[in-house]
């Protein structure tokens, strides 16, 4: 049989992630963006609609940018239902399909027999070479029933020893502050969970990106914290900010959705920075 190669794949039991999928299905819709409009429509574009249009409150940190599409979190499977019933939202001349959220979205489904092949073997007591320093490390690509601490550590526990995580529900993406060697981290990696199914044992995998930031690459500690708590990607002499910029361009280039952080993004996402106090990941 010949092998499916996923570079540093780490694999969970979706039993390890049960209250959370089954919280984030009950509530989560995706709104599916023309490819036109991805450039266009914004987090608060979103919220604007749903209220105006459905009387429906929604806080602007419950819809987040997943690839090139919006999850939107409800308050109730009955308001989801409200909107599924809908349709569509539309924004401006756009028209967004809306969809249920599926905890396989956005990945790639194999029989759990295939013969996956997996580079990442390192060895933990590398996490202690001599050249290993302080490092950030950005995650893009989670989906959203994944963006939990538990994952993040499982993913980084063997390349380096984390010490602070910090989340951005708009985007879904993880800053974590750790201690190990850059050459280590990968840029491309998966993440894959299993599941049992009535045709078998099943695993989906999602591709994940990684930047890293390391010391020499950090200006300052005032610009350090400026970037880490407003998410801003538009200081053109900053290097910290221009390289986390290009990586994100290259995270989306990747899924094809050729979206950089848009202003609306950069406004809207200060201020939430910690996955326990996003409501929608709290089961």
């Amino acid at each position: 049989m010949d092998g499916h190669h996923y570079a540093n794949l780490t694999v969970i039991n979706d039993s390890e992630i049960q209250s959370i999928s089954a919280h984030i299905e009950e509530r989560a819709v995706i709104a599916r963006l023309p490819q036109s409009a991805r450039d266009i429509i914004g987090h608060k574009d979103l919220k604007d609609v749903i209220q105006e249009e459905l009387q429906i409150n929604i806080k602007v940190e419950d819809i987040s940018q997943y690839n090139s599409d919006y999850i939107i979190m409800l308050d109730s499977s009955s308001t989801k239902t409200i909107l599924l019933d809908r349709g569509f939202l539309k924004v401006g001349s756009f028209i967004l399909p809306l969809i249920p959220w599926d905890r396989s979205y956005g990945s790639t489904i194999l029989p759990l027999q295939t013969h996956l092949t997996d580079a990442h073997n390192l060895n933990p007591h590398s996490l202690i070479a001599s050249n290993s320093q302080h490092l950030t490390i950005y995650i893009y690509g989670l989906p959203p029933h994944l963006c939990c601490e538990f994952i993040v550590r499982q993913l980084l526990k063997k390349i380096c020893i984390v010490h602070k995580i910090a989340f951005t529900p708009a985007n879904l993406t993880y800053s974590v502050d750790a201690y190990g060697s850059d050459m280590s981290i990968p840029e491309i990696t998966h993440i894959g969970v299993k599941k049992e199914t009535h045709n078998g044992s099943i695993i989906s995998i999602w591709p994940l990106w990684y930047e890293v930031i390391t010391e020499d690459m950090h200006p300052n500690q005032h610009d350090l914290y400026y970037l880490e708590n407003t998410d801003n990607f538009r200081g053109d002499s900053d290097l910290d900010s221009e390289h986390h910029k290009e990586v994100q361009k290259q995270y989306y280039d990747l899924q094809d959705g050729n979206k950089e952080t848009t202003s609306q993004l950069n406004e809207y996402i200060a201020g939430y920075s910690d996955d326990s106090d996003w409501e929608p990941y709290v089961p």
